[in-house]
């Protein structure tokens, strides 16, 4: 199993749990590009618990960026001929499973959108989309994407045999370990926002998960509604900024005070479910989101979900038959569907309004989810999800 690095972030942590659950019955190796995140220590350290072996592919010392990229190539290679099959989580890794050769135990994941990625520059995301991307299709032998809205995006880029390598596999939860962990306290730091109007959310501070517009909307909700709190579960490369952009909106930093809007910089948390359960709704607010598991956490959490439908995995957890559209962007009001609320894009000025009415209409009482939202999280357990994956590689023969 290849990629990149291990931290917390969504896939990272999908990734693991993927190669914990095979390696219960498999014999599974785990190999990285790095395992250095640069600056981002807590990050690279806070992933959950990996049982596999791991094998680092870069060399610790500096080469050029080529070399770099041929020796990963030719190290994934010698992997693969010592395994089954060899799977792969973003798009790095991707190129690199498919270039190493022996394409036909190759499987592919496609975590997120590569059309709206906007953490990705103009040129990466023309250089993958126009150029790698039809060729890690071509070669791989299954395409895995993790929400069925994504296959809009392989159809731009494949040919009619390319699609029928598909097979759509959202990532899984251990719903009993998630329910372990919402029995814990909350930490003694932020038990004092019990019984307070807070928003939640969680997630790398990263500027494609929206955290910037969200503490604007705060700002603009806090004009007519005093004591509002976000809590912002977390820790990344954005934390400088968004610290900023707190007086700019008018928004105090990590004051509990009952009658004092703010927002609370929780940083990086192990268990983050106890500080969700704090929440009187859960706001998702970014670009795009490959299939945010996040979400079902919330509502293991009992915190209603109001999240902007955005590329491609939102609408696959808040609906329970995803419309069937094309349109990166669909929703231009707050639309109540089967699990929780869907929201217009946040980047966009016009739907302001719309983000502010809806979040203050959340956080006017405390609302208990229905027994349909709260068994949403079950149908994407392991005991579901893991078996599709053990199906797929079934699909192989062994080497």
């Amino acid at each position: 199993m290849l990629i990149t690095q291990l931290g917390y972030g969504g896939a990272e942590t999908s990734f693991i749990r993927l190669a914990n659950f095979l390696a219960e019955s498999m014999d599974v190796t785990v190999a990285l590009f790095t395992a250095d995140y640069g600056n981002a220590k807590k990050y690279a350290a806070g992933h959950e618990k990996l049982d596999a072996s791991v094998t680092l592919l870069d060399t610790p010392h500096r080469q050029h960026h080529l070399l770099r990229w041929l020796r990963r190539i030719w190290r994934v290679r010698r992997l693969k001929q010592q395994h089954d099959a060899t799977i792969s989580f973003l798009s790095g890794p991707n190129a690199v499973n498919v270039l190493a050769g022996v394409n036909r135990r190759t499987i592919v994941s496609l975590r997120g959108s590569r059309m709206f990625d906007s953490a990705a520059s103009r040129r990466q995301r023309v250089l993958f989309q126009y150029f790698l991307d039809p060729i890690i299709y071509a070669l791989a032998a299954r395409i895995v994407p993790v929400s069925a809205g994504l296959k809009y995006e392989i159809r731009k880029a494949a040919t009619p045999k390319t699609l029928g390598k598909v097979r759509v596999i959202p990532p899984f939860i251990d719903s009993a370990t998630l329910a372990l962990r919402l029995q814990e306290d909350a930490p003694e730091a932020f038990r004092a926002l019990k019984g307070q109007p807070v928003i939640v959310a969680a997630g790398r501070l990263a500027v494609e998960k929206g955290f910037h517009h969200l503490i604007r909307v705060v700002g603009a909700l806090s004009k007519t509604h005093t004591g509002i709190k976000l809590l912002l579960i977390g820790d990344g490369p954005m934390m400088p900024e968004l610290r900023a952009l707190c007086g700019t909106h008018g928004l105090a930093m990590d004051d509990m005070t009952a009658d004092v809007s703010s927002v609370i910089f929780a940083g990086y948390q192990k268990n983050v479910l106890p500080l969700m359960a704090l929440g009187r709704v859960y706001a998702m607010a970014s670009a795009t989101e490959g299939f945010p598991s996040v979400l079902l956490e919330a509502m293991i959490a009992g915190v209603p979900v109001v999240a902007a439908d955005t590329p491609w995995g939102v609408r696959t957890i808040m609906c329970a038959t995803p419309p069937d559209t094309a349109d990166p962007y669909p929703t231009t009001r707050a639309t109540t569907v089967d699990f929780g609320t869907l929201m217009p894009r946040i980047d966009a000025p016009e739907y302001e309004a719309v983000w502010v009415n809806t979040l203050a209409q959340s956080l006017a009482h405390v609302q208990a989810l229905s027994a349909a939202i709260a068994k949403r999280p079950y149908d994407f357990d392991l005991a579901t999800v893991g078996e599709k994956w053990k199906h797929l590689l079934t699909e192989f023969e062994p080497r």
